[in-house]
């Protein structure tokens, strides 16, 4: 049997309520509370799993309380009570499972508890926990794999902007203000804080509906995604750079920091506040190339090395000493028809887009090729 509590500040409201769900037989009422901060002080929201709390009080709101409540208890399921129909969008925002209009009739508590059951043995019966994998590269997805990747379908894009933000935070707490100042910055304070409050509630549902919702904490009005639950390829993309940094560098290592670097980070949504670490990582990306091609260079595999020099002047085609090594590979590998049409590319590239002329020593070397 369900344990609930009952929290308003009216005490024919709790006698009436409490009455209502001991009729029901459905759960057990562990106690009701006519103040709001004595049943945080309690911390009797730890033990239970249901809180029937009512919108309007006078020291405390009641959506201010759940999300106090639910920081108490993540797994804490709370019914929001009132005399107004107008509070439902609050409510539903404050991630309440269900809304009762008071006077409350004994029907609708049954309803609302019959309900909230089937959600909770449709969760019990639902497939085995699956791991949450996040891309970063190229377009942010989320997916869960069983053979087959399962991709997430978004209510909204502004909730899967919300994830990839506490993703981008690798499980530091982020403050509610820092999220409104980044993922809204352009809005209003007060409309800016009801689409955050609706994207909190999109973005929970998502994660709900595949027993995932415990990924996301929220705790003294900040919010946290728990990074070292969730596999991402920007986690494996730290580890290799890393080794790469310290200079543990292989191959191996070094070819799989390109493979992740395939696409730029979130480049395909484009969000401005990713702009410094797609700039870092695109840094990293520079420099595997440039150490994969030393490496290369020293083991004499100009095929492959040829194939990262063109890469890196893909990516920085103003690098001087680049162009020079594409030439010096053709160059060696007896390809001097290749070397003098890279030579011809560089010299219109120069000259029309930095007004200069190609190095003298470049053009020796064609000449004397």
């Amino acid at each position: 049997m369900l344990n609930v509590i009952v929290i308003d500040d009216e005490p024919m409201s709790v006698n009436r309520l409490t009455g209502l769900l001991n009729k029901t037989g459905m759960v057990k009422v562990v106690c009701g509370f006519t103040d709001p901060e004595e049943a945080l002080l309690s911390r009797v929201a730890g033990n239970i799993d249901i809180a029937f709390v009512d919108i309007e009080m006078p020291t405390m709101t009641g959506l201010v309380l759940a999300e106090k409540l639910q920081e108490q208890n993540p797994g804490l399921e709370v019914v929001m009570v009132t005399a107004h129909d107008h509070y439902a969008l609050e409510a539903f925002q404050a991630h309440a499972v269900g809304y009762l209009l008071k006077p409350v009739a004994l029907e609708a508590v049954i309803r609302q508890l019959e309900k909230m059951n089937q959600k909770r043995v449709s969760r019990n019966y639902s497939t085995e926990t699956m791991l949450l994998t996040i891309q970063t590269f190229g377009q942010f997805q989320c997916f869960t794999d069983n053979g087959k990747p399962d991709y997430f379908s978004w209510r909204t894009a502004k909730a899967k902007e919300l994830l990839a933000f506490l993703h981008y935070h690798q499980g530091s707490p982020v403050s509610r203000d820092v999220i409104l100042e980044n993922l809204w910055p352009d809005m209003a304070l007060d409309r800016a804080v009801k689409n955050f409050h609706a994207t909190n509630y999109y973005l929970r549902e998502t994660l709900k509906k595949r027993n995932m919702d415990h990924l996301l904490e929220r705790k003294n009005g900040t919010y946290r995604l728990k990074w070292e639950e969730v596999m991402s390829d920007e986690s494996t993309y730290i580890e290799a750079v890393t080794k790469m940094v310290k200079g543990k560098c292989s191959v191996e290592i070094l070819e799989n920091i390109l493979k992740l670097h395939k696409y730029t980070y979130c480049g395909h949504d484009d969000y401005r506040w990713a702009d410094d670490r797609r700039n870092h990582y695109e840094s990293m990306y520079l420099r595997a190339l440039d150490t994969l091609s030393e490496i290369l260079d020293d083991i004499d595999d100009d095929k492959r090395r040829l194939h990262i020099l063109l890469e890196m002047a893909k990516q920085d085609p103003y690098n001087e000493k680049v162009h020079e090594q594409i030439i010096e590979v053709h160059l060696k590998t007896k390809h001097i028809e290749a070397a003098r049409q890279h030579f011809d590319h560089l010299e219109k590239l120069f000259k029309e887009e930095l007004g200069i002329e190609v190095p003298s020593h470049l053009r020796q070397k064609i000449r004397n090729a």
